[in-house]
């Protein structure tokens, strides 16, 4: 592998939630990764942290071999949250920091929406391993092909769910390596900087930043993050969140949080995909559901 001769920033940018998401996209462009301080409260936090626990309790390690190998025996996985976490449904799906982040980078710079595609706990216990550097975008094989000069379209939210240190596993990210021209170039473990966070703050991360999950060294203190994926809406979702989960919790979702689960149609360039009868996925189950409860002749 060459070595990029490309100097990493010596550390992840700071901004405070408030600074709004012009400043936060300034940053994100400029490092490929920053961290969003104090995003949510301590009480969101334990929330959700109560919603997954029994999850968590119940863990059986059913990975396919790629992800139990990368992962190890020492972290745990859960995936379709939505179907898992109220907190997740009500709150994060409908987050206007996250909206107005997604809405500039995809809406006004792409002329596309957006939607999820994955929401998803890990947790690395004492001992867990370092995973392989990789970058996200890097799963649709036209990005790879187009490599730095590809649209961003895909951004990570990692949510802390307890804090995150260098040495129980904070994510390891390499600053800048979105611009990279070698972009096969995946870098160095010296490279690397630990995604250091308390609960509650954010990192948002490019889908074309070099990262890779920090080892465990610790003895006592676990890792645990929340990762809400978010992609442009021309590309397909890694969880078919509208396959699994249940009729009832759809309809108590918002509007928008249904669009972001593939309830409700995106947008390209005005033109809705993802429908039925060229029409919004989000009106034909609406209509049909209304059908379902209309009065039938006998």
């Amino acid at each position: 592998m060459t070595i990029s001769t490309m100097v990493s920033k010596p550390s992840i940018r700071r901004l405070p939630a408030k600074a709004g998401a012009d400043q936060i996209i300034k940053i994100l462009l400029e490092d490929g990764v920053v961290i969003i301080e104090e995003f949510r409260h301590s009480s969101v936090i334990d929330q959700l942290n109560h919603e997954v626990a029994p999850h968590l309790a119940d863990y059986a390690k059913n990975l396919p071999a790629v992800f139990a190998n990368r992962h190890g025996p020492h972290c745990k996985r859960i995936n379709n949250l939505v179907a898992k976490s109220k907190t997740l449904r009500d709150d994060l799906l409908n987050d206007p920091l996250v909206h107005d982040i997604c809405g500039k980078i995809y809406t006004e710079q792409q002329r596309t929406d957006y939607w999820m595609t994955s929401a998803m706990l890990l947790e690395h216990s004492p001992g867990g391993k370092a995973g392989p550097y990789h970058r996200d975008q890097n799963f649709f094989p036209l990005a790879k092909l187009l490599g730095a000069a590809a649209p961003l379209v895909v951004l990570n939210f990692f949510v802390a769910l307890t804090d995150m240190t260098a040495e129980n596993g904070g994510t390891r990210v390499v600053p800048g390596s979105h611009l990279w021209a070698e972009y096969e170039d995946w870098s160095t473990a010296e490279m690397g900087v630990p995604m250091e966070m308390k609960a509650g703050d954010m990192c948002l991360l490019g889908g074309k930043t070099v990262h890779g999950s920090g080892g465990n060294t610790t003895v006592d203190s676990l890792r645990r993050i929340l990762i809400l994926g978010v992609q442009a809406g021309y590309l397909t979702p890694y969880e078919a969140t509208p396959l699994h989960v249940e009729r009832e919790i759809v309809d108590s979702m918002t509007p928008l949080a249904q669009k972001m689960i593939g309830w409700r149609s995106p947008t390209i360039d005005g033109t809705p995909t993802w429908t039925v009868d060229c029409g919004d996925v989000g009106a034909w189950w609406e209509r049909s559901t209304r059908q379902q409860h209309e009065p039938r002749d006998q």
